[in-house]
Order: structure tokens, then sequence, then C-alpha cells
């Protein structure tokens, strides 16, 4: 990003947590933040408030947002719920300007490198299981 104040858009960002963190984080940034879930924008609105992040209504699909806006896109464990991907990319295109940046943050069962699944041991690779490091469990065995 060569702006010094980023304009960053998530899409399904849920409780806000992540909106509001890039707000306080990145000095100056604005975050648009888009989900279709009214309850989850309320929940938002009421735990994550901050005056640079706007909690709006909308899908990945059909962004409400205009053309050329963003520096960044962040979607954040929610690609598995889109169910018109294609058209969530032509969005993420159409809302990122020329050189802008889409992180796609998900788990895939082949990865399952978070603390959060050491419970889950049936889905973890069997190497994990013998407390090995392995080249997506950097934190095996610590």
């Amino acid at each position: 990003m060569d702006r010094p104040s980023p304009a960053i858009i998530e899409v399904g960002a849920g409780t806000g947590m992540f909106s509001a963190a890039m707000a306080r984080w990145i000095t100056g940034s604005s975050v648009l933040a888009v989900d279709p879930s009214k309850p989850m924008l309320s929940q938002a609105r009421q735990h994550h408030p901050h005056p640079a992040v706007p909690y709006v209504s909308g899908s990945a699909e059909s962004l409400p947002a205009p053309a050329d806006a963003f520096d960044m896109a962040l979607l954040s464990r929610v690609i598995h719920h889109l169910p018109d991907r294609p058209a969530a990319a032509g969005e993420l295109a159409r809302v990122l300007r020329a050189g802008g940046t889409a992180i796609i943050r998900t788990t895939f069962k082949e990865r399952l490198d978070a603390v959060v699944y050491l419970g889950w041991t049936r889905a973890l690779p069997a190497p994990w299981l013998s407390g090995r490091s392995g080249p997506h469990n950097p934190n095996a065995g610590a």
C-alpha cells in the first residue's frame, strides 16, 4: 500500500474484531466492514465500535462500495461460506484499486495448524499427533 492512510474493506466482518483492530493498528485508515448477517453487524457495533469503521449489510457477491475504492480487502474464514466465489472475486477486483491486495485467510483440513484444533485429534494429520513439527505446523511440540 502506497498510501499513508489505506482504505480497507473487510468482507464477512462478523463481529468486527478484525475491522476495529485494523482501524486501531493502521493509523489513519478507514475500514468498511461488510457482513450479510444483521445479528453479526449488531454484535460488531456493540462490541467493536470504532469511528473509522462503518458496519454495513452486504454480500461478497454484491459489495456495497464504489469501484476502485480500497487498497486492501480482508476475508477471514469466510471463503467457504460464499455460494458464488467467481462473483465475489469479480467484486473484489472491482472495489480494489490498481495494485490493491486481497487477503483471504482460511483453514483447510490439510493445514490445521491452529492451536484451537489440537483438541480435534481425528482431524489432524498423523505426524502431528506424534508431536513432530511439520512444514505446516511450526508450533507442534511447543
